[in-house]
């Protein structure tokens, strides 16, 4: 049975508080909005990333992963790692497999030598950094290029070379 438009608006009010409440809404979200996501579409995909960002983010922390506390800054306390966010966490650690690929090439010339990352989305589009990230995890029997990977100009064929490379030494597809 159809719900009622009221039942429905009172339904996405509903589910924009429970995102909220966990740090996933979206800013001057009317339910509305939502209500009528066809005329809405970039709201909505912006509700199910931050969900889904939320999802895949949740279980990063310094408690449960003791082997972040390797990415201590020098003169850094432990307390003050522990304080960081998710997003921070992956962030010192996708840079720390940079700075380790960089020091390891020293004359490459594919990314600049003061290449880094500053956030998880955009910079993360044209895959260089995910192509050197697997590069650095990826185990000695199936090792990943990255210098053929970077080599790619389209962003296009660089990514599917990554998300190929990914499945290639196991990791899993997230759904």
């Amino acid at each position: 049975k159809a719900l009622s438009r009221a039942d429905a608006l009172q339904n996405h009010t509903l589910c924009d508080n429970a995102a909220v409440s966990i740090g996933c809404g979206v800013p001057n979200l009317h339910p509305s909005q939502l209500y009528n996501a066809a005329d809405n579409k970039q709201v909505v995909l912006q509700q199910v990333w931050n969900l889904t960002r939320h999802e895949l983010l949740r279980p990063i922390s310094v408690r449960q992963t003791a082997e972040f506390f390797r990415l201590m800054l020098p003169g850094e306390e432990m307390a003050s790692l522990a304080k960081l966010l998710p997003e921070q966490l992956m962030l010192r650690w996708v840079n720390h497999h940079i700075r380790s690929w960089l020091a390891e090439h020293p004359t490459q010339d594919l990314v600049p030598p003061d290449f880094k990352i500053g956030n998880l989305d955009a910079d993360l589009a044209d895959s260089a950094a995910l192509a050197i990230v697997l590069h650095q995890v990826s185990p000695a029997a199936t090792p990943c290029d990255a210098d053929a990977t970077l080599q790619l100009t389209d962003r296009a064929a660089r990514a599917a070379r990554v998300v190929s490379d990914a499945r290639r030494i196991g990791v899993e597809r997230f759904e």
